[in-house]
């Protein structure tokens, strides 16, 4: 019975260990391209937890009102919001070369950088086990010798019952090691897909709107030239409204990111519209519409803009004779055929931001992870018993491989069930190469919005 108990501590103090250690490692920030400003508010967000009766979210975001209290400098907000302006473009998520030198030379952002540690915890727990099983069995510290070199284990009964445990254990191992394959490998690639879907819908929101801006760009008013024939420039109204419709998508686009993302989200308090005034991407009058005109939940403003444009483009289209300012009549010159396929691409936005939300909201259920999640740990925890009759010290090194694959596919899965970079950062850990970059989907965006403006205005 000493001996068992013995086992059993051996077993279960090594991985306390591991957890212990991947708990740390999961609240340590590895973003090596953060400022001291940008962890301080990420820390804020993975602190943030909300306790009551209800069922409780154990990755809630954070409300408005508790960001308020995060936002009490511009510095934080400034970061965000100069990631987002400007017109040019970006990696979306990181490049790679087909080459082997090139890929063998990669480390950081790689699943190996992501996993080293927890493998480097492992083979501290199996050489530690496999220490006190030496001391057990044999009465020695020699652990680098191997188990079955000129010993006799029937001599001893007590090494017979702790090689039969041993055995038992690697028959269970064994029987775990294709189940372990082939959920792991399922699991990656319904992960994948995941990530796959999620990717083209940010794309399809980019391109609808990039389709609204192009068919506004080419139907919109132009002057005559002295002929009496059209010309390429556009009308003073006309190139006002192009400006304006584009001002308004990109605010749009900005705050529908700020609703989904805990990345932008601090860019809905009131300071953080503020912001957005001082660096163009609202005005003052459409921030004191949205912000005391209209009683809508700050998560849900972006529609609003929305709606605006969908009301600009009627308007611009059925002008009101009343309106002295609108001398030349119509600004958009197309008919019931240009006002239904406005109509159709407006709608087909709303729809793919609508995905988006639905996408992150039934990413993967809870019982699935849950059970992959466990599974994993237990083929890699019995990995460490079973291996010492047969390898010996070897067995550390084999655990350290076998964790860092098994237990990399899986952080490779969660990644791909992150693509927005969203619990990434609510974990605590550092970038990885499969996130989308979600500031270089609306610079694109605002960078092809001017290119259809200046495009349309040399009409030939």
């Amino acid at each position: 019975m000493k001996a068992f108990r013995t086992i059993i501590t051996a077993l279960i103090l090594p991985n306390a260990i591991i957890i212990a250690g991947a708990v740390s490692n999961r609240r340590r920030n590895n973003g090596n391209r953060s400022s001291r400003y940008r962890q301080e508010y990420f820390s804020f967000l993975s602190s943030h937890r909300r306790y009551d009766n209800q069922p409780k979210d154990p990755n809630p975001m954070p409300t408005i009102e508790d960001l308020e209290e995060q936002a009490t400098s511009n510095d934080v907000i400034d970061i965000v919001l100069d990631e987002i302006i400007g017109v040019n473009g970006g990696i979306i998520i990181d490049r790679y070369i087909p080459s082997q030198i090139w890929l063998w030379r990669q480390w950081y952002s790689t699943v190996f950088y992501n996993s080293i540690t927890n493998a480097y915890l492992r083979m501290v727990s199996t050489f530690i086990f496999c220490c006190l099983l030496r001391k057990i069995m044999f009465g020695d510290w020699n652990v680098w010798v191997h188990p079955t070199t000129n010993i006799n284990l029937q001599q001893q009964s007590c090494n017979l019952v702790v090689t039969q445990f041993l055995n038992s254990f690697n028959k269970i191992w064994k029987s775990l090691l294709p189940l372990t394959t082939f959920v792991l490998v399922f699991f990656v690639t319904q992960a994948y897909n995941y990530w796959i879907s999620v990717y083209q819908i940010c794309r399809n929101i980019q391109g609808r709107i990039n389709d609204i801006e192009m068919i506004l760009a080419t139907h919109v008013s132009r002057n005559n030239n002295r002929f009496g024939r059209r010309s390429s420039s556009y009308t003073s109204d006309g190139e006002e409204f192009l400006q304006d419709i584009s001002h308004k998508l990109r605010a749009f686009h900005v705050l529908f990111w700020a609703s989904q993302t805990r990345r932008f989200r601090i860019l809905l308090t009131d300071r953080g519209l503020s912001r957005m005034v001082a660096k163009d991407v609202l005005t003052q009058q459409e921030k004191e519409a949205l912000d005391l005109q209209i009683s809508v939940n700050k998560t849900q403003k972006h529609w609003i803009l929305l709606e605006w444009v969908i009301y600009k483009c009627k308007e611009a289209q059925y002008p009101n004779t009343s309106n002295k300012r609108r001398k030349n009549g119509a600004i958009l010159q197309g008919g019931s055929g240009l006002e239904q396929v406005l109509l159709d691409q407006m709608c087909s936005l709303r729809t793919c931001c609508s995905q988006i939300t639905n996408k992150i909201t039934g990413r993967m259920a809870l019982a699935y992870v849950h059970f992959v999640q466990i599974l994993v740990d237990s083929f890699l925890f019995i990995a460490s018993i079973v291996q010492y009759n047969e390898l010996g010290i070897w067995s550390v090194v084999s655990v350290g491989i076998l964790t860092l694959f098994y237990s990399g596919l899986l952080d490779l899965a969660f990644d791909f069930l992150d693509p927005l970079f969203d619990d990434k950062e609510y974990r605590g850990g550092g970038e990885t190469s499969v996130h989308l970059d979600l500031a270089v989907l609306i610079r694109e965006s605002a960078s092809a919005a001017q290119r259809w403006i200046n495009a349309g205005s040399k009409l030939r």
